[in-house]
């Protein structure tokens, strides 16, 4: 039997997928460029490391099925804020005046048996 799936996409200029729902992990090279043009580099405050040494970093877990592979859900950052955010417990939103901000996550504390 074969199977479908309807996926939602957003194009952008010259028909190139820009949004392309949750079927996809990576992103696309258009999206990564759309990335460029958009952040400049990481976006973690205070870095400068250009986008070359950029990583597309998902802002809501993909993996935890949370986020979609989409611009607004995607950020760029170098190595190792890219590392900080997933090995650190820091979390990166971006607040209404689309400032760049780190959060610490840290785990609920434990309570004694």
């Amino acid at each position: 039997m074969v199977e479908a799936a309807i996926i939602p996409m957003v194009m952008g200029g010259e028909s190139q997928p820009l949004d392309v729902g949750r079927r996809r992990y990576r992103t696309t090279s258009t999206r990564k460029r759309a990335l460029v043009v958009r952040d400049r580099g990481c976006v973690w405050p205070g870095c400068d490391r250009p986008p070359g040494w950029c990583q597309a970093h998902h802002l809501d877990e993909w993996l935890r099925g949370d986020g979609p592979i989409d611009l607004d859900n995607l950020a760029l950052l170098c190595a190792r804020h890219h590392h900080d955010v997933h090995e650190g417990g820091r979390r990166l939103q971006r607040d209404e005046s689309g400032t760049w901000q780190v959060h610490l996550d840290l785990p609920p504390p434990r309570t004694p048996p």
